[in-house]
C-alpha cells in the first residue's frame, strides 16, 4: 500500500500536470530528500513543549499517511491535541478534491476562531 502511494506522488508531483507545481520538485532529488528528512526531522517528541497550547491535525480516515497524526497526538500534553477525520479522504484528497479541503477549511476556522479567542481573553486577564 505504501509502495502504491509513493508510486502515485512521485507521479504526481513530478509531472504536475494541469493543477500547477513548483519545478525543484521535478525528479529525484525530492523523493531522495524527503526520506531523509522524514528520519531526521521527527518532531513528535517536542510536542511537549507546547504546553497547554491547543495543537489540530487533520487527515484524511483513509489517508495512507493518516496515522503519522494519531502518532504525534500520543506525544502532546493532555487535553490539548485533536485529530479530526476527513470521511472518506485519502493523503492526496486533502489537497484537491474540493469537498474534503472544505472539510479540513471548516475545521481550520472553527479551531483558530476558538483558540485565539481564548490567547485572546487570556492576555486580557493579564493586563487587568
Amino acid at each position: 500500500m505504501l509502495r502504491q502511494l509513493w508510486d502515485q506522488l512521485t507521479q504526481y508531483y513530478c509531472e504536475g500536470g494541469n493543477r500547477g507545481w513548483y519545478h525543484v520538485t521535478n525528479g529525484d532529488y525530492r523523493a531522495t530528500q524527503c526520506v531523509d528528512n522524514r528520519y531526521m526531522m521527527n518532531v513528535n517528541p517536542m510536542l511537549k513543549y507546547l504546553g497547554d497550547r491547543k495543537i489540530l491535525a487533520i487527515r484524511g480516515d483513509v489517508a495512507e499517511t493518516g496515522d503519522l497524526s494519531n502518532e504525534a497526538m500520543k506525544f502532546v500534553n493532555k487535553d490539548c491535541g485533536e485529530v479530526f477525520n476527513v470521511a472518506g479522504a485519502t493523503h492526496r484528497d486533502m489537497y484537491h478534491v474540493e469537498d474534503k479541503v472544505n472539510a479540513a477549511v471548516q475545521k481550520l476556522t472553527k479551531f483558530f476562531d476558538e483558540t485565539v479567542k481564548r490567547v485572546e481573553i487570556k492576555k486580557l486577564r493579564k493586563s487587568a
